[in-house]
């Protein structure tokens, strides 16, 4: 339970306040149903409004279905290390986590144009690739939960194959230990987003 003071309020007129998601220890927020209720200091709280909380969003806004798995054999003694999701080209590709964005930029042998998103209170980073353009944030800047971060493309090695989002997911960092498969978290995002 958590609670705030806001002294010198009219009553019965409207009020607002907003919650970043994150805990009083500046932790990340625990995924679940929420309910605010409120009341003078001392008096009796009534109920006042509820919400679920989700500390993530599936990335590909659009019709999709799910590709190529994590482990998959490739070329030159690779695996492949993330999931495919297909999409049409274009489809709007939004932020699962918020965070910093670390790194972007074009790799045209692997990944096309890409991004790596240093997830905002985790050590966990989310990797995002084969972009229709060069993503419209900027490196080193913020991005939140579900906000637009570019568009499903085939850039890359993803060229002679259909439009796509290649997803990876690094529990350390991005380069840092190994990723792990993502397709359990993606379903699950994709199931109530």
């Amino acid at each position: 339970m958590r609670s705030w003071e806001q002294p010198q309020r009219a009553p019965f007129t409207r009020h607002s306040l907003r919650w970043n998601g994150l805990s009083d220890g500046g932790g990340a927020g625990q995924e679940g149903r929420y309910r605010f209720r409120i009341g003078p200091a001392g008096g009796e709280a009534r109920p006042a409004a509820r919400f679920r909380f989700y500390d993530h969003r599936f990335p590909v806004r659009g019709r999709h279905s799910y590709g190529d798995r994590f482990g998959v054999a490739r070329s030159g003694g690779r695996t492949h290390e993330g999931q495919d999701l297909w999409a049409a080209c274009g489809t709007r590709l939004e932020a699962a986590r918020g965070g910093s964005v670390q790194f972007k930029g074009r790799s045209g042998a692997l990944y096309g144009h890409y991004l790596v998103v240093d997830g905002r209170q985790t050590e966990r980073d989310y990797m995002y690739a084969h972009l229709i353009h060069p993503p419209p944030v900027k490196q080193g800047r913020r991005v939140r939960t579900g906000q637009r971060i570019g568009a499903v493309g085939r850039s890359g090695n993803a060229r002679g194959e259909g439009c796509q989002l290649h997803f990876e997911l690094w529990p350390s960092g991005w380069h840092h230990g190994s990723p792990q498969d993502p397709l359990r978290e993606l379903r699950r995002w994709d199931g109530r987003s």
